[in-house]
């Protein structure tokens, strides 16, 4: 059976786990946000736009290379020989799924009118079959609570990853750069986690244990695909109808509102399953953790959904430069929905825990309803700061359709107990919008650097006029010894 210990080592608590992704991730947010800032004065908006194209069709097939094996290893307990023959599924399908992405390739480029897409998706179909054979091996270690390990690759990938795609940039490959890029990351933490989850295949067999995980998975799976439409349905219309130029800032100012969700949200959410699943039957004791999970994430992201709003401006011009001035009114828009994406991130790992995998999957199907409809309208206006604030509702409105099937029908709470923990959070947002609409505040000085930390430190102290306002000043001293 798949081991606990490692090398005789002692599995780490969910507080030194959450301690090492958070320092990998955040010492590889810095090193990215240095290797952005370089790469966005090589490369112009068009052809990240170009890229962007890409990408939305590399996450298509991945996320449909997962079909849920990942989490499943997580949850039940496998034979090693089991996950080996599951490994082995998740290669050939992997495989399958890149040959029909690079010959998807030309007609892709012809929705587009971009002749580049065809090389550039094929180059980038490579890594898919590196994130479908990423997914055992990475579900052994997480199963495993390897995270210190987790978190060196996660550091180490991102250095060795921005060295390449800064040296591409340097001798002229552009977009291509981007791309390659992306290929050597997948193939380097594969190879990393192939070695350090010491998975074996001793056969080829892999019908019985994939029945075995099926109706786990397939739920998962569903939820991951559904998910991936309302995520992504906005790049793939933008580029049509807005062009290249445009996809690259909404891009830009996309990825930065979700950076918070992927370097907090998420580093909590992957560790949130493997040290909950213990008491997946215990709903109360699931709803504290939860609670007290979502509750340090709705302080934060209300503080960085306000900073987004207010200082967009000065965000965009010191880490992108002038070039993507366009981006900063999209990303104050989207900044709307931050602290509602950073609650929404983790529900999942809870799904997950409380074997409700079918909740997480009608949740999917409502929500990219609501995000569809968002971004229709918004593509429809021709104007990408309306389909940013369709974007941005959307977010807001799924975290009462997660609420209700997470909190009211997995865990038995009522929505307005569980709604009122997080009123100070969204008057802290609500302010920020009033002040952005009603009393807009310019650079201040004439100094982009000045300005960013004059706004950062008024936006600080108004999270604790509020706090202090709303009487709930012991919950934000207990939510920040609980962030300790």
């Amino acid at each position: 059976m798949v081991q606990q210990v490692t090398n005789g080592t002692e599995k780490p608590s969910a507080g030194k786990a959450v301690l090492w992704q958070l320092v990998s991730r955040y010492a590889s947010v810095a090193i990215q946000l240095v290797i952005t800032m370089v790469l966005a004065r090589l490369i112009s908006p068009e052809q990240y736009g170009v890229v962007a194209i890409v990408t939305v069709f590399t996450t298509l097939f991945s996320t449909l290379a997962d079909v849920g094996i990942g989490p499943a290893v997580i949850q039940y307990d496998l034979e090693d020989e089991e996950c080996g023959e599951l490994f082995v599924f998740t290669v050939l399908f992997g495989v399958c799924l890149a040959a029909v992405f690079c010959l998807a390739s030309g007609a892709i480029a012809a929705f587009y009118d971009q002749q580049l897409l065809v090389p550039l998706c094929c180059v980038a179909s490579l890594s898919i079959i590196f994130n479908a054979a990423d997914m055992v091996p990475n579900g052994l270690m997480l199963k495993r609570k390897e995270f210190r390990l987790i978190a060196i690759r996660t550091l180490v990938t991102t250095i060795v990853s921005g060295i390449v795609s800064i040296g591409l940039a340097i001798l002229g490959f552009g977009s291509f750069a981007l791309v390659i890029n992306t290929v050597a990351q997948a193939l380097f933490i594969v190879s990393w986690n192939l070695k350090g989850s010491g998975l074996r295949v001793t056969s080829l067999h892999f019908m019985a244990p994939l029945r075995k995980v099926l109706r786990y998975s397939i739920f998962q799976a569903g939820f991951s695909t559904v998910n991936y439409f309302a995520r992504n349905l906005d790049n793939l219309l933008t580029g049509k109808f807005f062009g290249e130029a445009a996809l690259g800032n909404y891009d830009k100012a996309y990825k930065l509102s979700v950076f918070p969700n992927q370097y907090l949200s998420g580093v909590v959410s992957s560790v949130m399953q493997p040290y909950l699943v213990k008491n997946k039957d215990d709903k109360a004791y699931i709803y504290d953790k939860y609670l007290d999970v979502a509750g340090t994430l709705a302080l934060l992201g209300a503080w960085i959904s306000a900073l987004f709003i207010l200082c967009s401006s000065e965000i965009v011009e010191v880490l992108y430069g002038s070039q993507w001035g366009t981006a900063a009114p999209i990303l104050s828009i989207l900044g709307i929905s931050v602290m509602f994406q950073m609650v929404n991130s983790v529900a999942g790992a809870v799904f997950q825990t409380i074997d409700h995998t079918d909740y997480m999957f009608y949740t999917s199907i409502i929500n990219t309803v609501i995000t569809v409809l968002g971004i229709c309208l918004g593509i429809a206006s021709g104007d990408v700061n309306l389909l940013a604030l369709g974007v941005a509702i959307a977010y807001v409105i799924q975290a009462g359709v997660n609420t209700f099937f997470l909190v009211r029908k997995g865990l038995g709470v009522s929505v307005a107990r569980y709604a009122a923990h997080f009123l100070p959070e969204m008057l802290i947002v609500l302010v920020a919008i009033v002040c952005w609409t009603v009393l807009p505040l310019p650079v201040l000085w004439g100094s982009y650097i000045l300005s960013l930390l004059v706004k950062g430190l008024v936006t600080t102290a108004t999270v604790f006029v509020v706090y202090l306002l709303c009487g709930r000043m012991a919950q934000l001293k207990k939510i920040l010894r609980y962030f300790k």
